[in-house]
C-alpha cells in the first residue's frame, strides 16, 4: 500500500503538468503548494509518517526535479518592513546605499524589496544577492535545525523568477558561492559595493551569518538596517542571533536598537554610528525592547562572557 501511495504521490508532481500551468508566478506557486500539501494528506492517509528532514527532502525534490517554486509566495508583512526602512533612511541626511541579501533562495526577499522600491521610487538602488545555490553548507548540522543540501535553488531557477517578477537586471547581481569562499575585500571592490545601507541576513547558520556581516563591516553606512529572517530558529546560542550578539560586541562604535519583525521568527534592527555627528536616527516606531531583540541579546551575550 506505501508503495503504491508513493507512486501516486510522485505522478502528482509530474512535468507536464507543471509545464501546463499558467506562466504567472503566483499561480504556478499556489499550484505547487497544493501538490506538496497533497503529497502529506495522502502520505498521511496510509500510515505513512515523514519526519521534519524528509519532508524538506521531498520539497527539494519537487523544486529541483521539476522546477517548481514551491516556496515562492508573496511577503506583504516584509515589503511593507522594506518600504519603512527605506523611508528612515531617507529621512536621514545619508544617501541611501545599495541593498544586500544572505541567502536568495527562489528569490522571495530580493522581489518583496524591489516592490518596495518601486513603491517609493527609488529604483535607482542596487540589489546584490549572495547564495550558494547548492543549499546549505556543511555547517548546516551544527546548528541542530538545519541539514547540508537545504533550500538549494539552481541559479538560473531563480533568475527565472526573478525575471518573471519584472526585477531590473541593470541594477541587480546575483554572486553564486558559498561564503567563506566568495566574501572577501577583493569581490566587494570587484563589484564596486562602497556603502551599505540595507542587509537582509536569510542565510539561516551561525557560521554563514558570521561570514555576512563580518564582509559587510567596512561597508556599512553610518546608518543602516538589517533584517534577520531566522532570528528565534535557534536560539539565543546559535544561529543568526548569536552571530550578532558577537558583531555588536566587536563594533562597540554602532548604536543598535530594535525595529520589531515582519513574522514571528524575524528581527530587523537599525545601526547607527555613534562617533559620527548628525548621524542620529531619525525617530521610528520601534518595538519594545525584549530577551529577543537585538540589543538585549548582545548585551546577554556580553555578560556571559565576562562571567566565563
Amino acid at each position: 500500500m506505501r508503495k503504491l501511495a508513493v507512486r501516486f504521490l510522485r505522478s502528482t508532481a509530474r512535468g507536464p503538468l507543471v509545464e501546463a500551468l499558467p506562466s504567472e508566478t503566483e499561480n504556478r506557486s499556489a499550484f505547487a503548494t497544493m501538490q506538496v500539501n497533497l503529497f502529506r494528506a495522502v502520505g498521511r492517509s496510509v500510515g505513512l509518517v515523514l519526519s521534519a528532514q524528509r519532508k524538506a527532502a521531498i520539497q527539494e525534490w519537487l523544486i529541483n526535479k521539476y522546477r517548481i517554486p514551491v516556496s515562492w509566495q508573496p511577503r506583504p508583512e516584509l515589503q511593507q518592513k522594506f518600504k519603512q526602512a527605506l523611508e528612515l533612511l531617507d529621512a536621514g541626511d545619508e544617501p541611501i546605499g545599495d541593498y544586500l541579501e544572505f541567502g536568495v533562495y527562489q528569490g522571495n526577499s530580493m522581489i518583496c524589496m524591489h516592490r518596495a522600491m518601486a513603491e517609493l521610487g527609488s529604483n535607482g538602488l542596487r540589489l546584490f544577492g549572495f547564495d550558494s545555490f547548492e543549499g546549505l553548507p556543511e555547517s548546516a548540522k551544527l546548528d541542530g535545525v538545519w541539514s547540508k543540501g537545504q533550500f538549494r535553488s539552481e541559479i538560473d531557477f531563480t533568475r527565472e523568477l526573478l525575471t518573471g517578477a519584472g526585477i531590473n537586471w541593470q541594477r541587480t547581481k546575483l554572486i553564486q558561492g558559498f561564503y567563506d569562499a566568495v566574501l572577501n575585500p577583493e569581490l566587494a571592490q570587484r563589484l564596486e559595493i562602497e556603502r551599505v545601507s540595507v542587509i537582509m541576513i536569510d542565510c539561516d547558520l551561525y557560521s554563514s551569518t558570521r561570514e555576512a556581516l563580518a564582509f559587510c563591516a567596512p561597508l556599512l553606512a553610518d546608518h543602516c538596517i538589517i533584517f534577520f529572517d531566522d532570528w528565534e530558529s535557534t536560539g539565543d546560542r546559535h544561529g543568526e542571533k548569536k552571530a550578532f550578539a558577537e558583531f555588536l560586541s566587536e563594533h562597540d562604535e554602532f548604536e543598535v536598537s530594535d525595529l520589531g519583525g515582519y513574522h514571528s521568527g524575524a528581527r530587523v534592527a537599525q545601526l547607527v554610528r555613534r562617533s559620527v555627528p548628525g548621524t542620529e536616527a531619525p525617530s521610528a516606531p520601534a518595538a519594545p525592547m525584549d530577551s529577543g531583540s537585538p540589543a538585549v541579546a548582545a548585551a546577554d551575550s556580553a555578560a556571559r562572557s565576562r562571567d566565563t
